[in-house]
Parts: C-alpha cells; structure tokens; sequence
C-alpha cells in the first residue's frame, strides 16, 4: 500500500516537477512522461489494454499540449493554471476509463497524499524558521 500511495503520488506530479524543470532546460518529452505515468498506473491499478490503450493516448494529448505551451514562452502562472486543469482532465478520464473500484482506489490514495503532502510542507516551513 505504501508502495501505491509512493507512486500515485509521482503519477500526480511528475506532470508538474517535469514541466518545472523542461522549463529550466529543455528536456520535457510527453511520450516519456506518458509512459512513466501509465505504467505507474498499470503496476497499482492493473489495467486492461483497454484502460492502457485509451489512458496513454489521452495522457499524451495533454503534456503535448503542455509542452507547446511551454516552447511558446507562456508565463510560469500560465503554465501552472493549464497544469491544474490537465490534471482535472485526467481525472474525469480516469473516471470514464477505470471500473469504479479503480477509481475509488486512486482517489482515496490521492486524498491521503494530498493530506500527507500538505503536513510535509507544514513541516518543512516550521523547521526553516
């Protein structure tokens, strides 16, 4: 289980750190981001090559979008708010695509990271004071 919430947890902002990064040199490449994330989701999730199939085409429709965005020069503000919405995206599509024990499984793992997220950062501005 810890080994799931691990990796849903990159699985949801590996679009973000990626994107951050390939902004500082160049180096964001959709098909490799799509990959890690479908098969972040398959080893979690066990998908059907159904749900593979039709994850990893949508997945690499939006970090292309990204992507363009990004080597368009939009603003770092930009680019954060077409990440949020990316990600509201690929959790309708998740929802279309995964049977409703997949989904309530990815959701709760994402709530409780979110959760575990938010007290690290707590953490983190408490300790550098």
């Amino acid at each position: 289980m810890k080994s799931f919430k691990s990796y849903l947890h990159i699985f949801l902002v590996v679009t973000t750190f990626s994107i951050s990064y390939a902004q500082n040199n160049n180096s964001f490449k959709p098909e490799e981001i799509t990959e890690k994330q479908i098969t972040t989701l398959d080893k979690d999730l066990i998908l059907d090559d159904f749900q593979k199939l039709e994850l990893k085409e949508f997945i690499l429709e939006k970090t292309t979008y990204l992507k363009i965005a990004m080597d368009a020069g939009i603003d770092n503000q930009e680019i954060r708010f077409l990440i949020e919405n990316n990600n509201r995206e690929i959790d309708f599509k998740l929802k279309e695509v995964l049977s409703s024990e997949q989904f309530d499984k990815y959701l709760k793992l994402k709530r409780e990271n979110a959760i575990n997220s938010d007290q690290k950062k707590k953490k983190k501005r408490e300790t550098s004071k």
